[in-house]
């Protein structure tokens, strides 16, 4: 549930951020996955090509940067870094 619940906020994240910007579609994703969130890159893909499937980030690539330092004061979360959206011109 944990998991679940991090990578619908992340989702939420970068569909307030493409709506504050006018974005019809991202196109990449780049998000830090803490080293006590108890998700792997390739597992935050998966849930994040599932949950985003029918919105504004649907077929975004997804970078994953994973740490390993459990100190940090996000180790259980997810931060998205960063998005790039399509040029609607």
């Amino acid at each position: 549930m944990h998991e679940r619940k991090l990578v619908t906020d992340l989702i939420d994240q970068i569909e307030s951020v493409a709506a504050r910007e006018k974005a019809d579609r991202v196109v990449r994703v780049r998000a830090w996955i803490g080293a006590l969130s108890h998700l792997t890159a390739v597992s935050l893909r998966t849930s994040f090509e599932q949950h985003a499937a029918d919105g504004v980030a649907a077929g975004a690539t997804l970078d994953v940067t994973v740490s390993k330092d459990i100190h940090h004061p996000d180790a259980r979360g997810i931060i998205l870094q960063s998005i790039d959206v399509a040029d609607g011109n």
